[in-house]
């Protein structure tokens, strides 16, 4: 989580558009090294919750992912409105 977090840090002070990229792929690289652990996430609620509770579990996947997409998209949105750099630096972890 802190290859994000720095990454995203270094995206929302970046002055020149290549260090912005560059932040961005450290950026993709530190979202998937968590994978595992919000997967690790999942399998953890699956053992507390049980079978009957799985539609449950589904939909609090979905929620997660769902909330995974629109973060980038509401931060873009506000981006735009207010063209105000400092709108990046709400990208934290998700």
């Amino acid at each position: 989580m802190f290859v994000f977090t720095a990454a995203s840090l270094a995206a929302g002070l970046a002055g020149h558009v290549g260090v912005l990229i560059a932040a961005r792929v450290v950026q993709g690289v530190g979202s998937g090294l968590m994978v595992p652990q919000v997967l690790a996430a999942y399998v953890i609620l699956a053992l507390i919750v049980g079978l009957l509770g799985r539609n449950k579990q589904v939909g609090f996947w979905g929620f997660l992912v769902l909330s995974l997409v629109m973060t980038p998209l509401i931060t873009g949105f506000f981006l735009i409105i207010t063209r105000d750099r400092k709108v990046r630096r709400l990208s934290g972890p998700r």
